[in-house]
Parts: C-alpha cells; sequence; structure tokens
C-alpha cells in the first residue's frame, strides 16, 4: 500500500478517536409554536361566519384568522369536535384553522414569535377575550377543558334599521341614509366614538362616518346610474365585535320629457 495512502487512512483513524472529545456544534432546536384553540360565543350564540381571531403580544400580531363557523368549514376539517358550534383552531388535516402563535428563534436578533411567559392577548374582532402566557409546544386547553372565548352582549355592535331619505330616487339625485350605534345588552345603550362604514353598493368609494354621543350617524350619496343597489352600514370600535345593517334603494333612470 503507498505511504499515502496509509497516512490518510491514520489520519482518518485518529480523527474517529478524537471526534467523541470534540465541541459538538450548536444545534438550532426548533421550537413549537403555542396553539390556541376553543369555542367563540358572542352575545350568547354561536360566533358566526367573518369574526376574526388574532393573538399578538406587545401590541404586535402574530396570527389572525378568520373564524370558520360549523356550517361552511370545508369537509376535510372533520374532527371529533366537530359537533360543538363556534370551534377555533381545530382541523388537523387543513392548517388554515390553526391559530398558532409561533415561537421565537433566539438564534436570531430579529424577534420573530413568543417567548416563554409573554402574555399573549386574543382577540375576537377588536374586543380582549382572553389572555395566556405563551410556552413552546403548549396547547392551550387544560386537561379537556377548552379556552372559551366569550364577548358580552354589551361589547358587540348593533345598528337598528337604517333611515333613506328616499329608497326610490332618480339617477343624479342625492341620498342621506341615517342611522344609530347601539350595543346588544338587554336594555341597548349608545355607542359614541364608533367608526362607521357605509358602502354603496354601487362600485364606488365607501364614506365613513363616527357616532355621536348620542350614538346617531349620518351619510350622503349621489346615485349617477339606474339600477337596485343594496348599501352597508359597519360599525366598529376598539374593544366591540363589529356590527352592520343593511338596507335597499332601486334607482331610476332620468328621462328626458318628450318633445324636449
Amino acid at each position: 500500500m503507498p505511504k499515502a495512502s496509509k497516512l490518510v487512512i491514520l489520519l482518518i483513524y485518529l480523527l474517529a478517536l478524537l471526534l467523541p472529545f470534540l465541541p459538538a456544534p450548536a444545534l438550532a432546536q426548533l421550537a413549537m409554536p403555542h396553539k390556541l384553540l376553543g369555542t367563540v360565543t358572542i352575545a350568547g350564540a354561536p360566533a358566526p361566519d367573518g369574526i376574526v381571531i388574532s393573538a399578538d403580544i406587545s401590541g404586535v400580531t402574530w396570527v389572525s384568522k378568520t373564524f370558520w363557523a360549523i356550517s361552511s368549514r370545508p369537509s376535510t376539517t372533520t374532527t371529533t369536535k366537530d359537533s360543538t358550534p363556534g370551534l377555533y383552531g381545530y382541523g388537523p388535516t387543513f392548517p388554515a384553522l390553526f391559530l398558532d402563535v409561533p415561537a421565537d428563534d433566539t438564534s436570531t436578533p430579529v424577534k420573530d414569535g413568543g417567548a416563554t411567559d409573554n402574555t399573549i392577548n386574543i382577540y375576537v374582532d377588536s374586543y380582549l377575550a382572553s389572555t395566556t402566557t405563551f410556552q413552546s409546544g403548549a396547547t392551550d386547553e387544560s386537561g379537556k377543558t377548552l379556552r372559551n372565548l366569550v364577548v358580552p352582549a354589551a361589547n358587540v355592535i348593533d345598528i337598528p334599521p337604517l333611515t333613506l331619505s328616499s329608497s326610490s330616487p332618480n339617477a343624479g339625485d342625492t341620498v342621506s341614509v341615517s342611522g344609530s350605534v347601539k350595543n346588544k345588552a338587554a336594555t341597548p345603550a349608545a355607542v359614541a366614538g364608533a367608526s362607521v362604514s357605509i358602502a354603496w353598493g354601487d362600485g364606488s368609494s365607501a364614506s365613513t362616518a363616527t357616532s355621536g354621543s348620542d350614538g346617531t350617524f349620518s351619510a350622503t350619496h349621489t346615485y349617477n346610474a339606474a339600477g337596485s343597489f343594496t348599501l352597508t352600514a359597519t360599525g366598529t370600535r376598539p374593544d366591540y365585535v363589529r356590527g352592520s345593517r343593511t338596507a335597499s334603494l332601486t334607482v331610476a333612470s332620468t328621462l328626458a320629457a318628450p318633445g324636449s
């Protein structure tokens, strides 16, 4: 055997003997997220479609998902708990349902998730429904008790039926809409300072109004084309779940008088 080959074999043998005593490189461990799951009840009823559930730590939102009511969940999300209305965070075969707060990767200087004992704030729309502490790999249930999110009726916006200046204007007419923002408590109270977005239903930009101290708001719009339209007023405010109300109107075309 050539001397060079013997030397290579000897070096490999020596390296194999020394390897157990060499310092091992730091291996980055993949930190697991904190999984949030449970039920959502709004004003005493299971949450409807379209409600957004989110979680933040120190004002930074790490996860935000639109709520899937049981009636509209894809069939691939079937679990043993799907018989319970108003669930969030379930769906082992459909990751879009997972509500996971990621863990911070401590090997980088950038904050990219939660760290042990950070406070997680859990919101239903804009209402702070619950808090918990971050634990990597935790599933947010105690034994078999789910973390339920409950929004009281006093923190849910309701917009009673809207009032239109006309439900059958002519094209080119200016239409005014007025209404009020209340909560859904047994004795509804006015919600002041709510931002109300009015989508006119004709493809134009939405208007924005702010409810006054008595909860009332108003806005105007000119419909330039004939047709049937549905306008939608949506009220939002911090610490509330939003509410909406629709109204319909039919705009007639403006015809020139005969012989003009």
